[in-house]
């Protein structure tokens, strides 16, 4: 029997980490399935590419033996956050970015398209940090964090005992971008929601991290 445990992956690294252990898992199971105690949950800024429609060497699908994370495992952030950026420089908006996301300076060395997070954040941290604010932006309930998190975290609420608490494990890079930008945010979320959900005893949060 699997431990009750939650593992999150940010960006290239924690997505290649998850599909690995996704494979052992299966190899468990003998392929009958992540055990119902295990939720993987991986974001990322970078589309993920499917396997079967991969047509060039550019396009390199995050496989393992066969094994791909699927659609209710993997969770894409992106969006256009030129809009945020602007107003931050021009107009002194969103304070609570302004004293950490250097805009005025990004506007003057970047071109429009390197404000879409759609195909990862360029190696640049606060941009991957934006991915998060991004998705929180109009509301956190409708965010795919703080949804996914919570709805992962509530299914396996009926596997946690008294001896059996929650085991969270966020993985990601602090070499590149949407890793090393997202993985304090996603961290504090993580703990609210457990805490909101289950109770602080009920649960211990780990990081796994790459370094340079």
């Amino acid at each position: 029997m699997a431990r009750p445990a939650l593992l999150i992956g940010l960006g290239g690294t924690g997505q290649w980490v998850l599909t690995y252990v996704k494979k052992e898992l299966l190899d468990y199971t003998k392929g009958e399935g992540v055990p119902r105690e295990v939720r993987l949950i991986a974001f990322d800024t970078t589309r993920q590419i499917d396997k079967k429609k991969s047509r060039s060497e550019e396009e390199e699908p995050i496989v393992v033996e066969g094994v791909q994370l699927a659609s209710d495992e993997y969770y894409h952030l992106g969006g256009n956050i030129e809009k945020i950026v602007r107003e931050i420089a021009e107009e002194n908006l969103h304070p609570h970015i302004s004293s950490w996301l250097q805009a005025k300076i990004y506007l003057t060395r970047l071109g429009a398209g390197q404000y879409m997070l759609e195909e990862g954040a360029g190696q640049m941290r606060p941009f991957g940090r934006m991915a998060v604010f991004k998705d929180l932006e109009s509301n956190p309930e409708n965010s795919k964090i703080f949804g996914t998190i919570r709805n992962a975290i509530q299914e396996i609420r009926s596997q946690i005992k008294e001896n059996r608490s929650l085991e969270i494990s966020i993985i990601a890079s602090l070499a590149g971008g949407t890793g090393a930008g997202t993985a304090i945010d996603v961290a504090h979320i993580v703990r609210t929601i457990a805490e909101n959900t289950i109770g602080s005893q009920n649960f211990v949060i780990r990081g796994f991290f790459v370094l340079p």
